[in-house]
């Protein structure tokens, strides 16, 4: 479990897939066993364009804060 203050704004995952927050479109599969600190998301929608760094704990996604 990642700690309360390293994490953000929990993000939606929807049939598999990482939402764009700005957006709404699908940007990365997310398994239900992954885990990863700090990955960079960039989302390829024409009229987003927006990257934003993400966590990710058991299949779960939260906004990245800090360093």
């Amino acid at each position: 479990m990642i700690p309360k203050g390293k994490r953000g704004k929990m993000l939606t995952v929807e049939d598999g897939f990482l939402i764009c927050p700005r957006c709404g479109h699908k940007v990365k599969r997310i398994t239900p066993d992954e885990s990863a600190d700090r990955v960079l998301v960039y989302c390829k929608a024409r009229e987003c364009k927006s990257e934003f760094y993400i966590m990710i704990s058991e299949g779960r996604c939260f906004e990245s804060r800090g360093q």
